[in-house]
């Protein structure tokens, strides 16, 4: 049986954990870590951020870890706001990694995790996230600088057909989009 375990973790752009304080102008964000369990034993990983519709995502860009700058060239507009054509009102998920371990991989388990992720967050917190958002990127693949750029594209195009037929959309240029509905 496949289960996905989320703890949240508020923090600012400071790394300080406390979502009531914000120092220095500092954003707050939500770190989610999630273990992939099957039958008990961890087969994975999951680590996201949970943002305001809201928020800058130019200004946290630089404020958390991975491919927010990709993402938020391809979803908000000049001002670094998320374009209203993506209906996100409320909250969203940025995925900054899902790790199935090598051994476990080509079991469905990482299909079966994109596929149902908007489903696990709102289960988990009770509240309605509006979407899941990601960079489908084959750098968090450990021997990726070894690859050549055929090899690496090939890799990459791959990643973007798994990504929908686990439901998502390519906006553009790798970023996919899972909207809750």
């Amino acid at each position: 049986m496949l289960e996905v375990k989320l703890t949240r973790t508020t923090c600012d752009a400071y790394g300080l954990y406390d979502y009531r304080v914000v120092p220095f102008g500092g954003t707050p964000y939500i770190t989610i870590f999630g273990e992939i369990l099957v039958n008990g034993e961890q087969v994975g990983r999951i680590t996201m951020y949970e943002l305001n519709a809201d928020i800058n995502l130019y200004d946290m860009a630089c404020q958390i870890p991975g491919d927010i700058l990709v993402i938020a060239e391809q979803i908000c507009d000049n001002d670094g706001y998320i374009k209203k054509e993506f209906n996100i009102n409320d909250k969203f998920v940025i995925v900054d990694n899902i790790t199935i371990d090598p051994e476990y991989r080509g079991k469905g388990y990482g299909s079966l995790v994109a596929k149902h992720l908007l489903v696990y967050l709102n289960d988990a917190y009770g509240h309605q996230i509006d979407a899941v958002v990601l960079y489908a990127s084959m750098y968090e693949i450990e021997d990726c600088e070894e690859m050549d750029l055929p090899t690496f594209n090939n890799h990459s195009d791959k990643l973007v057909k798994f990504y929908k037929k686990a439901g998502f959309d390519e906006i553009q240029c790798n970023v996919m989009i899972k909207k809750k509905g």
